[in-house]
């Protein structure tokens, strides 16, 4: 007699390094703490307190630990990096065309016959988070580098009475 059994098609299988922590998690987590680590140590930058290098470190390592183990609709955040740089780069608009050898596929804009693409607002805002956190990173890292610079000498506070 036949057994019937069903057998999953898509098996989703990463390799754990300790406990829970898969190997791409333990990846992106070390990148970060490597990154925020010499960063702190004053590598980059040093002769700076203490305290302006571990502040200077904190949004890298945010960042990095973020995309290890944050999750948005089912995917980390490295795929949806990856979804989104695909998005982004790939054309808008396909129009067919016939070649020498074969029909192949050409980019053009603006033909209001081409059909449109659907857009993933999720992708789309993601995309637009990220962008943020790194303008935020370059804001603090000039303003890190100005008051080293003794920028904060330019600053003239009236005496307090």
């Amino acid at each position: 007699m036949p057994y019937k059994t069903r057998v999953p098609r898509r098996i989703k299988f990463q390799p754990t390094v300790l406990g829970n922590l898969t190997l791409r998690q333990a990846a992106w987590a070390g990148l970060g703490i490597a990154v925020g680590g010499l960063i702190a140590l004053g590598v980059p930058v040093p002769n700076l307190p203490l305290w302006v290098r571990v502040l200077l470190a904190a949004p890298p390592t945010l960042f990095f630990l973020t995309i290890a183990f944050g999750r948005s609709r089912g995917l980390t955040l490295d795929a949806m990096l990856v979804v989104v740089a695909r998005w982004y780069l790939a054309p808008r608009r396909r129009v067919w065309k016939r070649g020498d050898f074969d029909a192949f596929l050409i980019e053009r804009g603006g033909d209001p016959e081409a059909p449109a693409m659907e857009v993933d607002t999720g992708a789309a805002l993601t995309f637009a988070l990220i962008l943020a956190n790194l303008l935020i990173l370059i804001i603090l890292v000039a303003t890190a580098w100005y008051m080293w610079r003794d920028g904060i000498q330019d600053i003239h506070l009236p005496p307090l009475e």
